[in-house]
């Protein structure tokens, strides 16, 4: 059976700002699977998107989505926001279906789309937190998932992002944290490119 892994606390980055071939995910997935063998649980764990955070999990036998989030965290004493694939597929295209309308923003301010994800299994549909001058939730939800815009701020010019020191307000763990601020239980984010590239890798897996 097949599941998506998003791992907590980790940044999708790229190799060049990657100090060590060891944290990216194919060094730690080397790591990981060597774990389970040793453990003798029949689990396999696979980079999907980027070099961090995004994995693609097999499991010989069928497991609940509980019961593989638990043995993640205890095997490899990392959190992670776990889905079976099927159900990941599904309500990543009611997100995207959701989100076609960008919502209106100051000018010097780009939404950029996304979804918070709340580790725990057992968890139903998200509240709606208010909405923050750097994050505005959107009103599409599902079991575990709210979709969320990211507020980039922009340069003078209105295109690029503003990256000088002192302008930077954080990636996707932001959004991450204030939802556990405003709604309490565990969460993570990502931008919909991500999601979506993550989509795509499950895709070529079955083709």
């Amino acid at each position: 059976m097949e599941y998506v892994a998003f791992e907590v606390n980790r940044a999708n980055i790229g190799r060049v700002r990657t100090e060590r071939e060891k944290d990216t995910s194919g060094g730690l997935c080397v790591g990981w699977n060597r774990v389970f063998v040793d453990h003798e649980r029949p689990l396999r764990i696979c980079p999907a998107h980027g070099h961090t955070g995004n994995y693609w999990v097999y499991s010989e036998e069928p497991l609940a989505v509980t019961n593989l989030a638990t043995i993640l965290l205890d095997m490899l004493h990392h959190e992670f926001a776990v889905f079976a694939v099927d159900d990941y597929l599904g309500w990543l295209a009611d997100l995207k279906a959701a989100m076609r309308v960008a919502p209106q923003t100051q000018a010097e301010r780009r939404p950029t789309p996304g979804a918070v994800m709340n580790l725990n299994p057992a968890e139903g549909r998200p509240p709606l937190p208010a909405s923050t001058d750097r994050i505005v939730f959107d009103d599409f939800a599902t079991a575990r998932v709210r979709g969320a815009w990211k507020l980039d701020r922009l340069r003078t010019n209105g295109v690029a992002l503003d990256s000088r020191p002192g302008q930077r307000e954080g990636g996707w763990g932001k959004v991450a944290t204030e939802m556990k601020k405003l709604c309490g239980g565990r969460w993570t984010a990502r931008a919909m490119s991500t999601l979506d590239g993550v989509a795509h890798a499950l895709r070529v897996r079955t083709m």
